[in-house]
């Protein structure tokens, strides 16, 4: 009598959505900002883990670990979009003078027909 009334609770619990499409987006931003590119892309990476373990705990029935890998997921995604942003506006603001340092070291390097093309 006891392991039905679990079966029955147990198919009425919903798995916990796995926040994959935002680790993903969380992992790309991460590689795509120039300043913050390691730690944004490993909490992507960390992010993708965290959102693959969600279904594979809830099917062996541990609710609690699954919940807590996708709020983990969540939480680390969130993070690498916020560093992949935050890298590309201080990029946007830097880019002329990442430019002219660039200019700079191929003239040093004597790489002149570069120069034109940046």
């Amino acid at each position: 009598m006891e392991n039905t009334e679990n079966f029955s609770s147990t198919n009425e619990m919903e798995i916990p959505k796995n926040n994959m499409g935002l680790s993903i987006l969380g992992t790309v931003l991460g590689i795509c900002s120039p300043i913050c590119c390691l730690i944004g892309m490993s909490l992507g990476i960390i992010a993708i883990v965290n959102s693959s373990k969600v279904k594979k705990q809830f099917d062996e029935g541990n609710y609690e670990a699954a919940e807590k890998a996708a709020k983990n997921a969540k939480l680390f995604a969130t993070i690498a979009i916020a560093l992949g942003i935050l890298g590309m506006i201080i990029s946007a603001f830097t880019w002329d003078t990442q430019m002219e340092q660039l200019r700079e070291a191929l003239e040093k390097a004597g790489i002149e027909f570069l120069i034109n093309i940046i």
